[in-house]
């Protein structure tokens, strides 16, 4: 199994940046469809960019990551199919209310494959709340830990 650690730096809330280095470092182009194989790792919060603190919270920024999430979505899921190449990037998933205002904002990992769209499958747990990091105030914790599998392994996220 081939694993592919990204290590980004990217300005908060730049969704075009995340988008085009997305693209280039999966070695996806124009030309060539296919995505490279393998297990794809992204930082936490890869798709936003961190620390956040009360942009999370803000419509603004919401819409953009709505609108975002969105092209990401139908960007991966009209890539062809490939079994052998998994995505897992850090992101945020929102519950809204009936007036479209976040219930609960979730420190996630998405999982995703071409030819499919992303899900969460991990909410992170243990949200540090000292020094510079005011988790607590702005995400939901999740409660369980997730075994993924690919290529015949099983992968824990914690």
């Amino acid at each position: 199994m081939q694993i592919h650690l990204h290590q980004t730096q990217h300005t908060v809330a730049d969704f075009q940046a995340i988008f085009t280095y997305l693209k280039e470092s999966l070695g996806q182009t124009e030309e060539k469809g296919n995505l490279s194989p393998g297990l794809h790792l992204f930082p936490e919060l890869f798709l936003t960019g961190y620390p956040l603190q009360d942009l999370c919270l803000q419509r603004s920024f919401i819409n953009r990551y709505q609108d975002f999430l969105g092209d990401l979505q139908e960007w991966l899921h009209y890539l062809p199919a490939q079994d052998e190449t998994l995505l897992l990037m850090g992101g945020l998933d929102y519950e809204f209310d009936e007036e479209g205002l976040p219930l609960a904002i979730k420190n996630v990992i998405f999982a995703g494959r071409p030819g499919e769209f992303l899900k969460p499958v991990y909410t992170k747990c243990l949200l540090p709340n000292y020094d510079i990091f005011d988790e607590e105030k702005y995400f939901t914790p999740g409660n369980n830990p997730t075994i993924l599998n690919f290529e015949e392994k099983s992968i824990g996220l914690l």
